[in-house]
């Protein structure tokens, strides 16, 4: 049964985003969770075209267990094989013929409502690992990029009522250049299937798209990168304004930042930075994950557009030499290695031997970061471009277009 959720999960801890904001409607985000049971079979080919060519439908779950679909025997599992293994001896063709792509769909209901002066995007934790994307039989993206979260936009491709959402995903094989012997994407430590969430946002014609909060215990100061983006058709003047709070209900304002109006032209992505020189009382240390609440809210002539919540440690990492440090004082950082997948258990709260974890080749677990800031770990994540002779030399280009691309991704979803 797909629900609609309001996605201000976090309303109660932030009141209503008060001081500027206040008394004002926000424009709310709302979000349609699509998990739960869809129709689900395999092909024997490469091509990722409609019609699906699937001659049994059976059920499945989406988002997969762990992240794996099992209509798909993953060519060596989470670990990237050299491309030879692929391909037969003469390097001509595929080795594998069979159940080389997954396909997936089910119907869900929109409202007319959510589609009014909304922007629908459909987001993924991640898909591996060639995938397309198709709404009521029309295509809305097609990407190589299997470690990272997808994000695809929607409009002009949902209609009120009902709706067909159709997703496949191909095995290791899809990201295979024959004539280069190489792949063309980073895909080290993911298994093919679809990874959580999976759900469709409706998001205000101007909306931040992004916020990076920067802290230094140095300098004492804040600062606030955050990424707008108009839609529309007209240009608009808005007001950002970054609240920061204490993570429990009904905590005061412990500072709030407000910008000067900024212009965002119709189809316009600009990031604007709101700074102040602040430091938190409490800072972020291993065994003391204490986390703050940022909202960050954007209005035009007193009416509320978007509003964003972000948890955050106030800390401040640093390299000297060979010496790292954790805000001004030098740290050994004492590890685990985790060989884990997307739905692995979070780091134990009990374990007091290591203050980190290396996270192994590309399995980086956002659940298990979470957890972390909010226990005082450290979190080591592995890219998923390793073992670099599985890639192929710099005098072959298939692949750095890509790489490059997952690394901006990887950099932006981590960071």
């Amino acid at each position: 049964m797909i629900s609609y959720k309001n996605i201000f999960s976090k309303t109660l801890l932030f009141s209503l985003c008060i001081s500027v904001l206040n008394g004002l409607n926000a424009a709310e985000r709302i979000h349609l969770d699509l998990s739960g049971k869809w129709q689900a079979g395999s092909s024997d080919n490469l091509k990722l075209q409609l019609p699906p060519p699937v001659k049994n439908w059976q059920s499945d779950t989406v988002p997969h267990k762990n992240g794996r679909t099992g209509l798909i025997n993953t060519t060596g599992g989470p670990y990237m094989p050299n491309p030879a293994r692929l391909l037969t001896k003469d390097g001509k063709s595929l080795k594998k013929q069979k159940d080389l792509t997954a396909w997936f769909r089910r119907e869900f209901s929109v409202k007319s409502a959510d589609l009014h002066n909304r922007v629908p995007m459909l987001h993924l934790g991640g898909a591996a690992y060639r995938s397309s994307i198709w709404i009521n039989g029309k295509k809305a993206g097609e990407t190589v990029q299997c470690c990272t979260p997808l994000d695809f936009p929607l409009k002009g491709l949902l209609k009120p009522g009902k709706n067909q959402i159709t997703i496949a995903v191909t095995d290791r094989e899809g990201l295979l250049s024959i004539p280069d012997k190489c792949y063309v994407s980073p895909c080290n430590g993911v298994m093919a299937g679809i990874r959580g969430p999976v759900q469709i946002d409706f998001l205000p014609e101007t909306f931040i798209e992004d916020v990076y909060i920067r802290t230094s215990v140095k300098n004492k100061k804040i600062d606030f990168d955050i990424t707008l983006v108009n839609s529309g058709n007209k240009s608009m003047t808005v007001n950002p304004v970054a609240e920061i709070k204490e993570e429990r209900p009904d905590s005061p304002v412990l500072k709030m930042i407000e910008g000067k109006p900024v212009v965002v032209k119709p189809g316009e992505k600009k990031t604007v930075t709101l700074s102040a020189n602040w430091i938190a009382p409490r800072l972020w240390d291993v065994s003391d994950g204490y986390m703050y609440d940022a909202c960050i809210s954007l209005s035009e002539n007193n009416k509320s557009l978007d509003r964003k919540f972000i948890p955050f440690g106030f800390r401040e990492f640093e390299i000297k030499g060979r010496d790292f440090y954790l805000n001004g004082s030098r740290i050994v950082m004492l590890r685990n290695s985790t060989l884990t997948s997307i739905g692995a258990e979070n780091p134990p709260e009990t374990d007091n031997v290591y203050n980190c974890y290396r996270q192994h080749l590309g399995f980086n677990n956002m659940n298990q970061i979470k957890s972390a800031d909010r226990i005082g770990k450290m979190i080591i994540p592995e890219s998923s471009w390793s073992w670099v002779h599985c890639f192929p030399s710099s005098s072959k280009s298939a692949w750095l277009d890509n790489t490059k691309e997952y690394f901006k991704r990887w950099i932006k979803h981590l960071r």
